[in-house]
């Protein structure tokens, strides 16, 4: 990834900009990917809770959108939760969710070539409207906007 980012750095073609920004954050997703698989010494109780609300979230971004879902998921309450990751992480158990929301939409929007609607009812929205709103609020532009600009 660094030798094609540096390429497109290189070429000073047109969009490269885009496409080097593309590449970021791949590589940012492959980082989050690795570091959960390379957590095999436990950690402390509060951060274990932490990366395994993280990991339920990726496994159930389509299901779930509330943190009550994932508290119950983990046996916690949502305000335990909600502590616990803002002593570890410095951010709220919604703004983890929200953030894993955003992201994961934004990839579906840049590598898949369905509708925002089918994107939209992919990740568990119940119309696209509601996932339009919610998506402009996170992310400061419209799906389609987004998906325009950085293609």
């Amino acid at each position: 990834l660094f030798e094609q980012m540096e390429a497109e750095y290189k070429s000073c073609e047109e969009h490269a900009n885009r496409i080097i920004a593309s590449f970021l954050e791949i590589l940012l997703a492959r980082m989050i990917r690795f570091s959960h698989r390379q957590q095999k010494n436990p950690v402390g109780t509060n951060q274990q809770l932490v990366n395994d609300y993280q990991q339920l979230i990726y496994d159930n971004l389509s299901n779930y959108h509330l943190v009550k879902d994932y508290a119950r998921l983990l046996h916690v309450t949502p305000k335990h939760l909600n502590e616990v990751c803002t002593a570890a992480s410095g951010k709220t158990a919604s703004d983890i969710l929200t953030e894993a929301l955003v992201l994961e939409a934004k990839r579906r929007l840049l590598y898949t070539p369905g509708t925002v609607a089918d994107i939209a009812y992919a990740l568990g929205f119940n119309d696209a409207s509601n996932f339009g709103s919610f998506f402009k609020s996170h992310a400061t532009t419209t799906p389609g906007c987004f998906r325009k600009e950085m293609l």
